[in-house]
Parts: structure tokens; C-alpha cells; sequence
């Protein structure tokens, strides 16, 4: 076999689980095509990696329901993190702030709904990771000033 497709397979294999854990489940996040701005959000700042792609679906999505979204790419999303303390099992590699909550990682729809027409007493809500293509129920965390705890399960 050829040495430079020797050399060429790893970085293949490694593109093809990043597209796929990208790209997975972005449509079973939203609602359909019925979606509507999200109620409440009269401005979303996305912070992300420059590096990471997989967000920029998502933002589409609230940009095409009228939702108004300010991206912020950012290299190093530490500050970000240190801000909204986000503990470090509840991080992903973007983080959006809908008024006074922070949303971290690919949380549903409805359930940034639910924050916003709820208004809980806490910092924000957190999908963390990449949530592939998980079969189980996502179970989006609040976080506060304790322990992380069930917000929802969708």
C-alpha cells in the first residue's frame, strides 16, 4: 500500500467521527418546521471555537425562525466558561447567553424555551459533550450554585 495513504488513514478515520458526532443531532433538537423565534430571547450571543463547526447549523436554525443571534468566535473559551462558572463536567465547546442564562452545548429548543417562560432562580442550563447519535432520552442539567441537577429530559 501506498505510504502516503498509510499516513493519510488516522486523520481520515478521526474527520469521519468528528463529522459524524457534528453532524447527528442537530435535527432531533429543534422542533419542526413549524419553529418559531424563541419567545422571550430578545438577543443570543453564541461563543464558540473558530474550530468547532458543528454550532454553526444550530445558529442557523434560530436565525431562520427570526431569532437574533451575535456570533462571537473566540479561540480560548476558558474566560467564557470562568464566567457563566460552568462546572467542568457541564462544558461543551459553545456556549450561548440569552439574556441573564447561559446555554452550554446542544440543548433543545424547548428547552431554552422552558428557561425563558420559566425563569428559574439559576445560572443556566447545559447539555454537555457532543450528544452524537445518542438513542436514550438527552437529560439537560440546570446549574446553579450546587450540584447540577435534571432540568428536563427530552
Amino acid at each position: 500500500m501506498n505510504k502516503r495513504l498509510l499516513f493519510l488513514l488516522p486523520a481520515l478515520g478521526l474527520l469521519a467521527v468528528f463529522a459524524i458526532a457534528c453532524a447527528g443531532p442537530a435535527p432531533a433538537l429543534v422542533t419542526g418546521p413549524g419553529l418559531a423565534a424563541v419567545p422571550g430571547a430578545s438577543e443570543i450571543t453564541a461563543f464558540q471555537s473558530p474550530d468547532c463547526p458543528c454550532y454553526g447549523g444550530y445558529q442557523a436554525i434560530l436565525r431562520q425562525a427570526g431569532s437574533p443571534v451575535e456570533t462571537r468566535y473566540v479561540r480560548d473559551m476558558s474566560p467564557i466558561i470562568e464566567q457563566y462558572r460552568i462546572p467542568r463536567d457541564m462544558q461543551s465547546c459553545h456556549t450561548a447567553v440569552y439574556g441573564e442564562y447561559f446555554v452550554e452545548g446542544h440543548v433543545p429548543i424547548t428547552a431554552v424555551e422552558k428557561l425563558l417562560a420559566e425563569k428559574p432562580d439559576i445560572r443556566g442550563i447545559a447539555l454537555p459533550g457532543m450528544p452524537g447519535s445518542q438513542q436514550e432520552p438527552f437529560v439537560i442539567f440546570a446549574i446553579s450554585d450546587g450540584e447540577p441537577s435534571p432540568f428536563m429530559t427530552y
